[in-house]
């Protein structure tokens, strides 16, 4: 199929940023796709320097693949992503550049971070025992770090509101602190830390370099944080922003495509390119959905988004659209049922029942698999609801996803408690809670302290390190370097000390090491000039293996790691 005027233009204009507004069935997601093969075959970027940001890992993945099949090889290298996994991925590789962050960090998805809160001290005071709003009240502080005066679409009222102004900073900070002590972050810590580590010159200089185009996709979804962190890269890219303001279903989460349209407007200034060819509905169906969004938004509103009205690529007038009017959900599934018996066989297996909320697709499941009963099995229709099918949420994967992520993360204490709880005869949540109490916090001890083999060898989690201290044998060491980044910058120096076992100095080490790059501004930090290495400092190699000669048979204990 060829592309229309309007869809050539996207695909083409490669000068200028861009806002597309692009309805469902106008072709969307084939006109990125052949953007970035224009991209690629003009030589404007690399696939590397293309960067396609999307809502979801269906929307991701689809994207892809229409890529892949549009520019063939060089359409390997293009980054798609959703913003999450972006975040994901920019935080990964920022905390090997830092030395205070964890980078075996884990991703507790919104279960996990549930049961964090119900054991938290200061939620157990909480009014209403309602979890799902003492989450909704983190995830907005946590996103007021980024966007200060942020609305709240989710704030609870009456006692609980009070409550969370008088508790609210505790309940926070203990949530925090529990996800610190497992290595773990959620998924509001993905956006917000992305944006902490773009917040600096360096870092998002040097994710900017890396793009050279930007495409965000599904802008309608997109929250005023998940804006503020993606826009830090925009400056000197040429940026793609398309998506369809009336579909926008994340209000609930801080969707507000008001503010991206109004933001993006108003600092870039884009060509605004609008489909209206529908490749997907017939004519009777984009009358429908036109006349739908007028009584919901207001007639100036929708010619306001789009001045003129779509237009069905086929000639066919369509089915016409019927309504039924049910009193109860029992009378709407039966007549669903009744309608859907009168299809051929093979047209039962193509029928979809779309519903608002969960709670009506359970309610027809329900009505229509009792209708289903008065059938021979032979005959009944095969009817699944999608919602009682979350994969990763089902207590088997969970059960399987806890022994991997234990695997991978020792200090994952939510993952080992759900082992224990599930599969580990005689000991019951009283232990674990003895564990988890403030007297064995007081000492230093976590539930995954029990299963290090340190602990297992000598009988506690510090046996190592007291065995070592009664026998003299503790080397204490520091390191000053040209930077932070431990994947480029490099020690100048190395200092450490060895302790009796009263925790006196018995014997001393330093040596300066030269480095192949000045120490530059991190001169102020330690006062080692370049001057000064290139008369004491050793080579590296020399200077390390003195360092592990000093350190011999000792358990060798960072300063300050």
């Amino acid at each position: 199929m060829e592309l229309n005027d309007q869809q050539q233009q996207v695909v083409s204009d490669l000068s200028q940023p861009i806002l597309l507004n692009a309805p469902a069935g106008t072709g969307k997601t084939r006109v990125l796709a052949c953007r970035v093969a224009h991209i690629l075959e003009t030589g404007a970027a690399e696939g590397p320097q293309i960067l396609c940001l999307t809502f979801t890992n269906r929307a991701c993945k689809e994207l892809k693949n229409r890529i892949i099949a549009t520019a063939r090889e060089k359409g390997l290298a293009v980054v798609v992503k959703t913003i999450h996994s972006f975040c994901y991925s920019l935080i990964k590789e920022e905390t090997k550049r830092q030395s205070d962050r964890y980078n075996d960090f884990l991703l507790y998805d919104d279960e996990d971070c549930r049961q964090i809160i119900d054991s938290l001290p200061a939620a157990a005071s909480a009014p209403g025992n309602d979890t799902q709003a003492l989450q909704n009240f983190i995830e907005f502080r946590k996103k007021q770090r980024v966007i200060p005066d942020l609305h709240d679409f989710t704030a609870p009222k009456d006692a609980l509101q009070a409550w969370l102004s008088d508790h609210g900073d505790a309940l926070v900070q203990q949530y925090d602190a529990v996800l610190d002590d497992n290595h773990a972050v959620d998924f509001t810590d993905l956006i917000t830390g992305a944006y902490d580590f773009l917040s600096e010159d360096a870092c998002c200089q040097r994710w900017r370099d890396r793009f050279r185009f930007i495409a965000v996709d599904e802008m309608q979804d997109t929250s005023e944080v998940e804006y503020a962190v993606i826009s830090r890269l925009f400056p000197g890219r040429n940026i793609l922003l398309c998506g369809d303001y009336f579909q926008t279903i994340y209000e609930w989460r801080g969707s507000y495509p008001e503010y991206i349209l109004e933001q993006f407007r108003k600092t870039y200034h884009p060509r605004e390119i609008t489909f209206t060819t529908n490749y997907r509905a017939t004519q009777l169906l984009l009358k429908a959905a036109e006349s739908c969004l007028n009584h919901l938004f207001g007639q100036v509103t929708v010619h306001h988004i789009y001045p003129q009205p779509g237009q069905a690529a086929a000639a066919v007038p369509g089915e016409p659209i019927v309504v039924h009017q049910a009193d109860t959900f029992l009378d709407e599934s039966r007549w669903i049922f009744q309608e859907l018996n009168q299809l051929p066989p093979e047209e039962r297996l193509k029928a979809c029942i779309l519903v608002r909320g969960n709670r009506q697709a359970q309610q027809l499941w329900t009505g229509i698999t009792a209708h289903n009963l008065h059938y021979p099995p032979a005959s009944r229709l095969p009817v699944t609801c999608i919602d009682q099918f979350h994969l990763f949420k089902r207590q088997e994967c969970k059960d399987v996803l806890a022994y991997l992520r234990l695997l991978l993360n020792k200090h994952d204490n939510l993952s080992l408690k759900r082992i224990l709880l599930r599969f580990v005869p005689r000991i019951g949540r009283r232990t674990i809670e003895t564990i988890e109490s403030e007297s064995y916090r007081r000492l230093g001890l976590r539930l995954c302290d029990f299963i290090d083999p340190i602990s297992q060898e000598t009988g506690d989690p510090y046996g190592l390190l007291l065995t070592a201290l009664a026998d003299g044998r503790i080397v204490v060491f520091d390191v000053e370097s040209t930077g932070t980044d431990t994947t480029t910058d490099e020690i100048i120096q190395i200092a450490a000390v060895r302790l009796d076992a009263q925790g006196q100095v018995t014997d001393k080490f330093n040596t300066y090491v030269r480095a192949s790059r000045s120490v530059g501004t991190s001169f102020y930090v330690h006062h080692i000039s370049d001057d000064q290495l290139a008369v004491e400092g050793r080579d590296p190699k020399e200077a390390l293996s003195a360092f592990l000669n000093f350190a011999r048979d000792a358990v060798i204990v960072g300063h300050n790691v």
